[in-house]
């Protein structure tokens, strides 16, 4: 009944088309059309018009045209060729449908119609409010009316003209002017600015008198007063104007506030077009102005010191704020009225005596001096005493050495003024010279040494980490002289002199913490005090930078950060006292810097510095200490130099600079911790077999070198034919012989295939062109090296497969003693979508097992799964196959035999003995029902597709007992039902077949059918010339005792990219084989299965 019901509704469906058409038709024929009298005209429906104005079959009808409507716009024009008859058409020509109006033709013109109109204002008026600026619209109603036109009074609107106004200075003092912009953003003719007190409710400002362009009008203002308006109107249209703003224009009396003067103005500005309404009102177009009054009063010019006429004497300006402040200040300048003239009396005298003079000066209120003459009074005068050894009375050449007035007398009375003093000068001592060696490591591991960079330390290889350096330093005077050696390494970018302390805390806890400068300007300094060698490390913690005592230990000791953490470590030698040595006139410093640290450091800056050396002798380090054998300087040196300060001062003339008088070395020195790197690797096809390898590389300073090494993978043969490489620019090892060792990876001087010394700059790309040659099988490994002037190294590898590669989706796959394919690692989920047979496939789940993979292998173990995390799969080692199963055919071959006995298989049809398929299983004698699954049991060597492809379009089970050799594809008609498997005692051997790739695009011979073989199963390779080779792909699967002989190769281009075999899992396969075999049979489930060979 249900099956019924359905065909039932489904003709139903179909018919109702057809009934709607049958109705469309018989309404044609209308017996209530209008048929209107001559001379009128009907619009297109019926609903136009009032019952009374209907008209009837065959009557002169009353029909006229109603106002508003038309003959499909055609403004009632009905067409002349149709009668005035019932016609069935409309005024249009299409056919009319029931109850719809008519047209007639006349046999004279009809007489004029009138339409009557309505005006319509024109853009920016309206009929209200009445602006009193009006305009007339009119419409014409036709040449049938009379009057001939429509007309209505407009009037023109209040438009929003308004873009902006500003005004040039909002506070404006008495005497000063504003310049105002006004912009529209429709060009007009007429600017106005309407005034309003903002202090009296924003109302109209009335000026008490008449001002020419500004208050020239009463308007609304009281009796005798006028409206304060500025209007600009001109010739031609525009869309800014210009006006400036006198203060006293604008800030006048207002007679509708009492008369009192306007200090707080708003302006609105307006704009209209040929005395057109005004704009509206907009805030963009508002802005104020502020008169500035009161001004505040500077202070007056009071005698008798100062006064407001110009003397010469000097000034005093004095200045006020005005409130608010943006009104400014005023200020008055006010002039000393007599100079400031110094007194002689009582200390000098007015008269010249002979006994010398002095002059005297004094200042006056406004800070301009005034100077006199003055002379000794008559006294007995008298003579300092001599300079005390070792001081001279005269420069030794250097002015500064001075120690002024450090000898003195008194005159007796009446002498006055000052004792008179003697100057003396300290003697100058040749400063110790300076030099430095740098011992830097030898060669590491990697073949790379520097003696200018200091690189990052690994537990492979030091990189001048520690710097191992020599200080000498060389005192004409002899060693013991020297009192102080110093170190000092400052980024080569900075100039001038090298600011490091004038002074020293000798203090075992020093006052200030160690802290250098700056992390790129630091150094260390050993100072000879009681008989040993002290360590001293800038401090810059406090208001004055200082020398202060190292904690050190044996030999080290740590130059601070300017975070205050260990930043450099310094180590003397093996010993600090030992290690330093003094013989003759030489101090020689072994020491080595160090910049690396566990935790809790600073780093240093990574930048290259200039180092600098300098020694002090005892007379150069600190002067305070320098004469305690002779009593007479000493007790008066701190006159001059204090204790703890260090020899330099600038003043006067010539400088001492002791203290900073560094000399360089010339020897500049990188310390580089950021490693270079690998910023991209790449290989690509570039012929059948040419490959290229393409970089980038970058370091932030500068690259050295670049290293490239190519070895080959496990997995290819023994003894690979040789490589050839071409590259520009490169020393290339060409030919290259590929080997699995990478003892010598990234090694600047052995067993490269490629490299580039001195690159410089900080990026470099480069390729090299690769001819693989005869390599078929197994990866290259590709190293690419890149280091930096430091030695630091970065290295990324890249492994390209050459060999072809299989992959299964679904199923198991197996092998007893390993794989010999690599899996490929494709990018992107869509790369195979280009390819028909393979689109929709996911490359990113592409292995040679989506479920399990197992292998029973000795030695090193194959890796595992790519895509195992992905899928879920697994692999399993050690993993023996059943042996058990010695024939695939037998055991097949029985178990559907046995099947047959128990005549479970009525669905069966055995074919008659034929020795090939072509063409369409069901086309082969007997196998035409859907419902039947076709048997064939040969005995003998067997073709497929010898003479064309072979279509299984139902099911079929094939037993060989022989050979079997498929010519051709294999192709079902139901991919999701069709299924043919394979059962076979001998080999299979799987042809080239018809090439189907082009140029542009590969392909894939299909065979989609499940084979079961004892012996191999042989895939033959494409042969002859070809841009692209064929691919298999097999939709069941391959079983194989005997082994799978993979002679199938895709171009190197395609190979990359593509597996060579694709074999792909149908649940059809299972559901045929349950039905012929059986389930108690252990079939195997699997896409793929092999053995080595």
């Amino acid at each position: 009944m249900s099956k019924n019901f359905k065909y039932l509704k489904l003709f139903f469906l179909l018919l109702t088309p057809f009934l709607s058409l049958f109705f469309l038709d018989y309404g044609k024929e209308d017996v209530n059309a209008i048929i209107c009298a001559s001379g009128y005209y009907c619009s297109n429906n019926n609903v136009n018009f009032s019952p009374s104005e209907r008209g009837t079959t065959g009557s002169n009808g009353t029909c006229r045209w109603l106002s508003g409507y038309s003959c499909n716009g055609q403004n009632n024009n009905c067409r002349e060729d149709y009668v005035n008859t019932w016609s069935g058409f409309n005024c249009d020509g299409t056919r009319l449908r029931i109850n719809h109006g008519c047209c007639q033709r006349e046999t004279t013109p009809p007489p004029p119609s009138c339409n009557d109109c309505t005006p319509t204002c024109p853009s920016g008026t309206a009929t209200s409010p009445n602006t009193g600026y009006s305009t007339t619209a009119s419409c014409y109603r036709g040449d049938g009316c009379s009057p001939s036109h429509n007309y209505l009074t407009c009037y023109y609107q209040r438009q929003n003209y308004c873009s902006s106004a500003t005004t040039s200075k909002r506070y404006l003092k008495s005497g000063e002017s504003a310049t105002i912009t006004s912009t529209s953003n429709t060009p007009v003719n007429q600017f106005a600015y309407n005034f309003y007190n903002r202090d009296n409710g924003n109302a109209i400002v009335c000026s008490t008198l008449y001002i020419a362009g500004w208050a020239t009008n009463q308007g609304t203002c009281p009796s005798g007063s006028y409206q304060l308006v500025r209007v600009n109107t001109y010739a031609t249209t525009r869309t800014t104007d210009t006006t400036t703003f006198p203060a006293n224009t604008i800030f006048v009396n207002d007679a509708n506030w009492g008369g009192q003067r306007v200090k707080s103005l708003q302006i609105n500005a307006y704009y209209a077009l040929n005395d057109r309404p005004w704009s509206l009102p907009e805030v963009p177009c508002v802005f104020y102005q502020d008169h500035c009054t009161p001004l505040c009063t500077p202070t007056a010019c009071v005698g008798p010191t100062y006064t407001s006429t110009p003397t010469g004497y000097g000034t005093q300006v004095y200045t006020c704020s005005n409130s608010p402040s943006q009104c400014g200040s005023e200020s008055r300048t006010c002039y000393c009225a007599n100079p400031c003239v110094p007194s002689c009396t009582p200390t000098y005298s007015d008269t010249n005596y002979g006994f010398g003079s002095v002059t005297l000066a004094c200042n006056n209120a406004c800070g301009v001096t005034g100077t006199r003459t003055c002379y000794v009074d008559r006294c007995s005068n008298c003579t300092p005493p001599s300079c005390p050894s070792p001081l001279t009375a005269t420069s030794p050449g250097n002015p500064n050495m001075i120690l002024s007035n450090f000898t003195s007398c008194t005159r007796t009375s009446p002498c006055g003024g000052p004792p008179n003093y003697r100057s003396c000068y300290e003697p100058i001592s040749p400063q110790p010279t300076t030099s430095l060696q740098v011992h830097p490591d030898a060669e590491n591991t990697y073949g790379f040494s520097s003696s200018t960079h200091s690189g990052t330390r690994t537990t492979l290889y030091n990189l001048n980490d520690p710097i191992r350096m020599t200080a000498t330093y060389t005192d004409v005077n002899g060693a013991t002289d020297i009192e102080a050696v110093s170190v000092w390494f400052r980024e080569n970018t900075l100039t001038g002199e090298v600011a490091t302390p004038l002074w020293i805390d000798t203090a075992t806890n020093p006052s200030q913490p160690p802290q250098a400068p700056s992390a790129n300007s630091w150094g260390f300094m050993m100072r000879w005090e009681s008989s040993a060698w002290r360590p001293y490390v800038p401090s810059y913690t406090g208001a004055t930078a200082k020398w202060v005592r190292a904690v050190f230990s044996s030999n080290s000791f740590v130059i601070s950060g300017p975070g205050g953490l260990q930043m450099v470590r310094v180590t003397i030698g093996h010993n600090l006292q030992a290690s330093i040595t003094r013989s003759g006139n030489n101090v020689v410093m072994p020491f080595q810097l160090s910049f690396n640290f566990a935790s809790g450091y600073e780093n240093v800056a990574q930048v290259t510095y200039n180092t600098f050396l300098m020694g002090n002798d005892i007379f150069s380090f600190t002067p305070y200490d320098n004469y305690t054998a002779y009593p007479d300087i000493n007790s008066k040196i701190g006159d001059y130099w204090s204790p703890g300060q260090l020899r330099y001062r600038t003043t006067p003339t010539v400088a001492q600079l002791y203290a900073r008088q560094w000399a360089t070395t010339g020897y500049p020195w990188t310390i580089d911790k950021g490693l270079p790197e690998v910023g991209t690797l790449n290989m690509t096809v570039i012929g059948d077999t040419n490959l290229r390898l393409s970089w980038t590389v970058a370091d932030t300073k500068e690259i050295y070198a670049i290293v490239g090494n190519i070895y080959a993978s496990i997995t290819m043969p023994p003894n690979p034919p040789a490589i050839t490489m071409t590259g520009t620019g490169l020393e290339i090892n060409s030919p290259f012989n590929l080997i699995t060792d990478d003892t010598n990876l990234g090694k600047l001087n052995t067993g490269y295939a490629f490299r580039k010394l001195n690159v410089g700059g900080t990026t470099y790309s480069g390729s090299v062109d690769i001819n693989i040659g005869e390599n078929k099988e197994g990866s290259l490994i590709v190293y690419l090296t890149v280091f930096d002037k430091a030695g630091n190294m970065h290295i990324r590898s890249l492994t390209f497969s050459l060999g072809d590669w299989i992959i299964t989706h679904g199923g198991l796959a197996y092998s007893s003693n390993g794989r010999d394919y690599e899996m490929k690692v494709i990018g992107s989920p869509t790369a195979w979508n280009a390819v028909p047979v393979l689109a929709g496939m996911n490359p990113l789940h592409a292995d040679v097992s989506t479920e399990v993979f197992g292998d029973n292998v000795g030695g090193t173990n194959p890796s595992a799964l790519n895509t195992s995390v992905l899928l879920k799969s697994f692999h399993m080692r050690p993993f023996s196959m059943n042996t058990n199963i010695k024939s695939l055919y037998e055991e097949l071959r029985k178990a559907y035999n046995d099947r047959e006995i128990e005549g479970k298989v009525d669905m069966t049809k055995a074919l008659p003995q034929v020795t090939s398929l072509n063409g369409s299983l069901r086309n082969i004698g007997g196998c035409n029902l859907s419902s039947s699954v076709c048997i064939l049991k040969h005995s003998g060597d067997f073709q497929v597709g010898n003479i064309s492809n072979f279509v299984c379009d139902g099911w079929g089970v094939f037993f060989i007992d022989g050979d079997l050799t498929i010519h051709r594809e294999i192709r079902t008609s139901n991919a999701n039902k069709d299924a043919c498997i394979f059962v076979v005692s001998g080999n299979v051997n799987i042809k080239e077949g018809a090439k189907a790739s082009t140029a542009g695009q590969l392909q894939y011979d299909q065979v989609r059918s499940y084979i079961l073989a004892d012996g191999h199963i042989t895939i033959d390779p494409e042969l002859g010339l070809s841009p692209k080779y064929d691919g298999l792909f097999v939709e069941g699967g391959l079983h194989s005792l005997g082994g799978l002989q993979m002679n199938r190769s895709l171009k190197l281009v395609d190979r990359n990219i593509y597996p060579a075999l694709v074999v792909k899992y149908h649940s059809k396969y299972s559901v045929l084989s349950n039905l012929v075999f059986g389930s108690q049979v252990d079939i195997l489930k699997t896409e793929l299965g092999f053995k080595p060979y």
